[in-house]
């Protein structure tokens, strides 16, 4: 069975969703300014937008994991990429930033369905080094979203304004939802179906964390979101505002950090076959720190400036690919059963600490870049430290 739902049209099907979700995030980001402006709000107040979208996505997933354990993984799925479609038609309509605001938190849930429901597909053919190499696959896929997603959203807020991007996703959505149903197969066996007790919810999720196995690894992940989602959540204000970027080169900016993302998970499927997941998710932590340590020292050099910034970035999530799937891999490979509660935990935890690190960091940025990086700088040393305790540690 496994040999058979692990081919081409899975991984592309479920990959093409994943960038689907993170173009949520990342497609917008260089419309934000104006968008404060077509409701005659701040810029702080439009970034709540993607706080909010974050906190309910993270939340969304503690319940829809276990209901997915009971009802499968494929029309969940399904449901899930309609709705999101539905929110991208009902944002464009929004008549003040709370309509705005509100359609983002519904479309925040409709991703925690779809993300539990793919990560649970995979975890259900595979495990160990091979859904490492999944998982890989995938973050090489999805990693083509930060550089190109907004690109495209530069492009389009510029020439044919905000709503143009959101029209783009519900086109999307509705083009995967019909891809979808005809790629995927159910790859949740019925023995495996576990009865939905809401009682007994958070029972599960306590008893999955509790597991060092589990929670190790997945508060190791977290913090490495934590150091993304500080610097999405300041390098609008930061490039635009600070360094007068416009729209399209600020995307292009932002694409070119993302690129090496996918460049690091890229060489980590091949790296895999020569080295074992702790000498690449140690190293790869380790260009991680590296990178935010020119990032912070080049904002106080003038001649440096920018472009420092800008490279010490590209370091760190060229690290951050080479160690993400491995982090990602061990926890979903510590439990055999509650597979869809044990992703939706996961999913949730890199979501709910990282929408925190939002909040302050786009306060920090207002303030003083210097705030903004070193807080990225302090996320960045703390991901090395766990990445090192987590392999380190014989009893995990």
């Amino acid at each position: 069975m496994k040999k058979r739902l692990i081919n081409f049209k899975f991984i592309l099907t479920i990959a093409l969703i994943e960038v689907l979700c993170y173009m949520a995030v990342d497609m917008y980001l260089a419309s934000m300014p104006n968008i404060a402006s077509y409701f005659g709000t701040s810029y702080s107040k439009v970034q709540l937008t993607l706080t909010f979208y974050l906190f309910s996505m993270g939340i969304g997933q503690l319940f829809f994991g276990p209901i997915i354990d009971y009802f499968g993984r494929k029309i969940p799925l399904i449901l899930g990429v309609l709705l999101y479609s539905l929110c991208s038609i009902l944002i464009t309509l929004s008549t003040n930033i709370e309509l705005f605001l509100l359609f983002r938190i519904i479309q925040g849930l409709s991703v925690a369905l779809i993300y539990v429901s793919i990560i649970s597909m995979v975890r259900d053919v595979s495990k160990g080094r091979v859904a490492a190499n999944i998982f890989a696959i995938l973050i090489t896929i999805g990693a083509i979203t930060p550089i190109l997603a907004p690109t495209f959203g530069g492009y389009i807020e510029q020439e044919f304004g905000w709503k143009t991007v959101f029209y783009t996703l519900f086109s999307l959505a509705i083009l995967l939802s019909i891809m979808s149903f005809f790629t995927l197969q159910e790859t949740l066996k019925e023995e495996k179906k576990v009865k939905i007790n809401f009682k007994n919810i958070f029972i599960i999720y306590f008893k999955i964390i509790k597991d060092r196995k589990f929670l190790t690894p997945a508060i190791t992940a977290c913090l490495m979101y934590m150091f993304v989602f500080a610097y999405i959540a300041g390098a609008s204000f930061a490039y635009q505002e600070i360094y007068k970027l416009d729209s399209k080169t600020f995307g292009l900016i932002f694409g070119l950090t993302g690129s090496a993302l996918l460049f690091g998970a890229l060489l980590s499927t091949k790296l895999l076959k020569v080295f074992n997941m702790k000498q690449l998710s140690i190293s790869g932590a380790f260009i991680l720190v590296i990178g935010s340590i020119i990032s912070f020292f080049s904002a106080n050099i003038t001649f440096i400036g920018f472009d420092g910034i800008v490279a010490g970035f590209f370091i760190s999530f060229f690290g951050l690919g080479l160690c993400e799937a491995s982090l990602f891999s061990m926890a979903m490979s510590s439990q055999e059963k509650s597979v869809g509660a044990t992703a939706a935990l996961l999913g949730s935890l890199q979501l709910l600490l990282p929408a925190s690190a939002t909040l302050v960091a786009g306060y920090l940025v207002e303030i003083s870049i210097i705030y903004w990086l070193g807080i990225i700088l302090f996320l960045g040393i703390l991901s090395f430290l766990f990445t090192y305790i987590v392999f380190n540690n014989k009893k995990l």
